[in-house]
């Protein structure tokens, strides 16, 4: 399975340094999602990432960056943010945050969703799941990759294994706020299970 991760809200301490050591011990891709950063923020985080790297991360926000800026980069369309259809930019991978299997089936312009919350969220108090097993059987019919995001734990990762997941999206089960050493050891136990 693929593995994602998410950043907090809320930048940390020594993030670059983070994001480019779990990229390089397996993470397939990295999401930085600050919702109230500025452009200034999201640049001076993503100039301290691995240049080798860069394109294994997407952005939420401040879409004007990727290009000539950090070409490559993925971007990730939410209800904050869109790219307008027909403008996709070239090298970049595009992928979508759904929150119902119809709406993950009608999908087919992006290379990848993420499909949420699967569990209830570990990070959004009372944000439960809306997903019964018939309807997660559905995404059989998925014409695009569907990440499962919301309540992703170590424990619960072998559970996606019943439905047609191509990996997972991880944001509050990840201890950002412990310190990179606590996220690495994370990182080793959680990729250890793809």
């Amino acid at each position: 399975m693929k593995a994602i991760a998410i950043t907090p809200p809320v930048p940390v301490v020594a993030e670059a340094s983070i994001l480019s050591a779990m990229l390089e011990e397996g993470w397939w891709r990295v999401h930085l999602r600050h919702p109230g950063a500025t452009v200034e923020t999201y640049a001076a985080i993503l100039a301290d990432i691995s240049t080798g790297l860069l394109e294994r991360v997407t952005v939420h926000d401040h879409f004007a960056l990727l290009s000539p800026c950090f070409p490559g980069i993925g971007i990730q369309e939410n209800s904050r943010q869109s790219i307008p259809a027909g403008s996709r930019l070239e090298g970049c991978s595009l992928s979508r945050g759904v929150h119902g299997v119809d709406e993950a089936l009608e999908c087919t312009d992006v290379d990848y969703v993420t499909l949420s919350p699967i569990f209830d969220s570990i990070s959004k108090q009372g944000y439960r799941t809306p997903f019964s097993d018939e309807d997660l059987r559905r995404l059989d019919g998925a014409r695009v990759e569907v990440m499962a995001l919301g309540g992703v734990d170590i424990e619960r990762i072998p559970l996606l294994a019943r439905y047609n997941f191509g990996g997972f999206a991880m944001l509050g089960a990840i201890p950002w706020q412990a310190g990179s050493r606590a996220v690495l050891e994370f990182t080793r136990k959680t990729i250890a299970l793809c």
